[in-house]
Formats: C-alpha cells, sequence, structure tokens
C-alpha cells in the first residue's frame, strides 16, 4: 500500500512547544484500505474528499510504502533508507559516498536536480 505527501502542519506539543506533523493521503486496493481503516480505528481520519490520511512526524518521502506490523498497525516501509546507509557504509572514500548520497537524496525526494551533500 502507498501513500502520497499531501502536506504538513505545526502541532503543539506537551512540553508547550511544536512539532511537524507530516499527512499523507492512502492509495491501495479496496481490501487494503479497509484494513487500514480497521487497523486505525478511532484514529482514522479522512480528506474532505474521502481519502484515507496517514499521519508522521518524520518525512519519508513524496511517495511512501506502508506496510502492517505483526500487531497491525501501520507503519513506513524504511527498508530502502537501512539499505541505503548499509551502501554508503560500503566505501571509505569520502569522494565515492557523497557521490552516492546525491542520487540517493535525489531518488528519496523523488527530484531530478539536488543540491551537491558536502561533508
Amino acid at each position: 500500500m502507498k501513500a502520497k505527501f499531501l502536506n504538513s502542519y505545526r502541532k503543539t506539543d506537551n512540553n508547550g512547544g511544536y512539532r511537524t506533523i507530516f499527512r499523507y493521503t492512502v492509495v491501495g486496493t479496496p481490501t487494503e484500505l479497509d484494513s487500514y481503516q480497521a487497523a486505525q480505528g478511532a484514529y482514522y481520519r479522512e480528506t474532505e474528499e474521502g481519502a484515507p490520511l496517514f499521519f508522521g512526524t518524520t518525512y519519508a518521502g513524496t511517495t511512501i510504502n506502508l506496510v502492517q506490523t505483526a500487531v497491525g498497525n501501520f507503519i513506513v516501509d524504511t527498508s530502502a533508507f537501512a539499505q541505503a546507509e548499509g551502501m554508503l557504509n560500503n566505501f571509505n572514500s569520502t569522494e565515492m559516498r557523497t557521490a552516492i548520497a546525491n542520487q540517493l537524496v535525489r531518488q528519496f525526494l523523488g527530484t531530478k536536480e539536488a543540491e551537491p551533500v558536502t561533508e
């Protein structure tokens, strides 16, 4: 099941500060969406157009994969981030790591161009 970034907003936290909340619209088969709604229970929310919403406290990209955990919750599939980190750890060369990191940033953000990453 996938989710597409919709927007973000600031929400007050319990410490008198703010945190950023990222909203995604969820897309999937009717069966997947039924499972998602059931898992969300009282926390299930939709857009005004009726699209299911997923909320997160971290930005994970323009289009993300959602996976269901063993206990039934839906979370962002972060396996691609772990794979990228593992790939970068294979290289000692700062130049090689920087070049690969630049490509990964473009891939994760869904952009054609990205500012170079420097260390």
